[in-house]
């Protein structure tokens, strides 16, 4: 449908009759209709991962649009340069076009996420690229509304995206920008901060069970897995590494074998079951979880509903306490 518009509106079929008008006006709404009822079937903006890479297949959508209707329109050249001049043009042409097209892939490599994933973080140069294809589709249309048309969608779609997934359902926070109302007093390092009442009410149901535990400012604390941030709210001190990660045992192994553990409690905030290899760990240098630590309670983690499933396994966050030392 994209090829046989662009061509007619090339060849300047649209001008024959007003019926041909309104058949092309209702072919592009039309089409227009049904990419915004794929956007809401698909629940595209739903997702950071925007519904298993969805987004990423928009915007090769976009860009395959706008080369179709370079195609429909190739031979409508406003201009006629000198032959070697024109092939040493439209080698420059493509060349920037393959780095633009490159860009996004190029800065995701070294990820271990979908590759897909990781170029929707660098898509920047994606969208050069739809800039530079609506300019050349311009030139060719001699159409002074083409280029208005080209970006618009992509535009929107980014402006859609980023209004979403910072304000109305923020990438890792439980509740949208605007449910972030009540303001945290402790510890120091993040008074003023605001956040939604679920979270202040996990923050506080956290704090009491260590305070049963007699936990003290800047005593140990472990958090497994990927939640340093409990550590710093709780005013406590992680050994070796503020970050434990789910899966590098080998990185955290060696961040407790470096860590100076002074006759002190250590506590630990465990989101998910701990990993047999960082209980070894824990074993090798003198912590001998679990058989010297008792459970001080769990609590519900808020986070495990939102965060867009990225912690859909971490429902509670358990408390333990090291058995045996006294605190000070």
């Amino acid at each position: 449908m994209s090829f046989i518009i662009a061509r007619c509106y090339a060849r300047g079929w649209y001008r024959n009759t007003l019926r041909n008008q309104h058949v092309l006006l209702a072919m592009l709404t039309l089409t227009l209709l049904y990419t915004a009822y794929k956007i809401y079937a698909l629940d595209l903006l739903n997702s950071p991962y925007f519904n298993n890479w969805a987004s990423f297949y928009m915007y090769v959508l976009i860009i395959c649009f706008q080369v179709v209707v370079l195609l429909a329109t190739y031979r409508t050249g406003v201009w006629a340069p000198e032959p070697n001049q024109e092939a040493v043009q439209r080698l420059d042409l493509l060349l920037g076009i393959g780095l633009l097209v490159a860009f996004p892939f190029v800065g995701a490599i070294g990820t271990t996420n979908n590759i897909f994933l990781n170029t929707l973080i660098d898509i920047g140069g994606w969208f050069a690229l739809i800039l530079i294809l609506g300019l050349l589709i311009e030139e060719r249309t001699r159409s002074r509304f083409v280029l208005s048309l080209c970006i618009l969608l992509p535009a929107c779609l980014g402006a859609t995206e980023l209004i979403h997934g910072r304000v109305w359902k923020p990438y890792l926070l439980a509740a949208s920008l605007p449910a972030q109302t009540i303001t945290l007093e402790q510890p120091a390092s993040v008074a003023g901060l605001k956040v939604d009442s679920a979270t202040a009410k996990f923050i506080a149901d956290l704090r009491s069970i260590l305070r049963r535990g007699s936990f003290h400012k800047h005593d140990y604390i472990l958090a497994f897995y990927n939640a340093p941030e409990l550590v710093l709210l709780m005013d406590g001190v992680s050994l070796g590494t503020p970050y434990y990660m789910k899966g590098e045992n080998p990185i955290n192994c060696r961040a407790l074998e470096s860590a100076e553990i002074k006759k002190r409690p250590v506590f630990i905030l465990a989101t998910r079951k701990i990993d047999f290899e960082t209980v070894a760990c824990l074993q090798k240098v003198g912590l001998r979880f679990p058989v010297e630590f008792v459970e001080l309670g769990r609590i519900y983690n808020p986070y495990s509903a939102s965060s867009y499933g990225w912690r859909r396994n971490e429902p509670w966050v358990s408390v333990f306490r090291q058995k045996g030392i006294d605190p000070f």
